[in-house]
């Protein structure tokens, strides 16, 4: 059990919805969202550095 990030109740860690408030994904927290978000963005710099031709 975890606490939703908007109304701070006990839930389930894997509940897609909060049944109390409705927020989305209600256990992930903006930091997750923000590695996440990083981690793709280094991904795709590094793809795109290999993939580009060279003139």
């Amino acid at each position: 059990m975890e606490p939703c990030r908007h109304c701070k109740r006990e839930i389930e860690a894997k509940i897609r919805r909060c049944p109390y408030c409705g927020t989305l994904n209600p256990t992930v927290k903006i930091k997750d969202i923000f590695i996440g978000i990083f981690f793709v963005l280094a991904v795709m710099y590094v793809v795109s550095f290999f993939v580009s031709p060279v003139n």
